[in-house]
């Protein structure tokens, strides 16, 4: 006798499906990109007011979760994951959700995101960055960023890169959540709730 059960209904069907399907349909190329309760697999680059932490701050309001803070005051920062090896020519999602606040009396600098792309797959001999859109020089609180961006030719490894900027005593005080690379449509998504009646 079998030991498996028939679907009863399509929707459970349906479900099944696609939670049975190859693991490469949901593959977030970045590890420890939603940030649940450390910001272990990235790296601080380049200078800060403070070192990149970790935040209870979550982009969906996740008691369970978490965010990366960078606070940025008087001078450039960024912090980047870890490198990844990449096709050449080829095209990649990237995304993320970010809430980005003044961090000063005088003026907001800037907040975002790229794509550094590296002609080593040890992430040497820097070949370009992509970032078309993925910057606010404005606050913004939690938002949805993402692009798809083509390796260049001779590509071979890529950072995620994430960060902000300052200028004297002005800054940025900006929190990242949900960060995904991937092929295009390969990217995880998150089923927040559902039910059957």
């Amino acid at each position: 006798m079998s030991s498996v059960m028939p679907c009863r209904t399509a929707l459970l069907c349906t479900l099944a499906a696609a939670f049975a399907a190859p693991a490469a349909r949901a593959q977030n190329m970045l590890s420890n990109g939603t940030f649940d309760t450390d910001i272990s697999g990235w790296q601080a680059g380049f200078a800060s007011a403070s070192a990149p932490e970790w935040s209870p701050d979550d982009c969906c309001g996740s008691a369970g979760s978490g965010s990366a803070r960078l606070l940025v005051g008087g001078l450039s920062a960024y912090f980047v994951s870890e490198c990844i090896v990449v096709a050449p020519s080829t095209s990649y999602d990237f995304a993320f959700r970010m809430r980005a606040l003044q961090n000063s009396i005088l003026f907001f600098t800037g907040a975002g995101g790229s794509i550094d792309w590296y002609s080593s797959s040890a992430c040497e001999g820097l070949e370009s960055s992509s970032s078309g859109g993925l910057f606010v020089s404005t606050p913004v609180d939690w938002s949805e960023f993402g692009a798809t961006f083509v390796s260049p030719p001779t590509a071979q490894a890529a950072r995620a890169v994430l960060g902000g900027s300052g200028a004297l005593s002005s800054g940025v005080d900006a929190y990242f959540d949900n960060v995904r690379l991937g092929l295009p449509g390969t990217v995880p998504v998150t089923l927040q709730a559902f039910s059957v009646d």
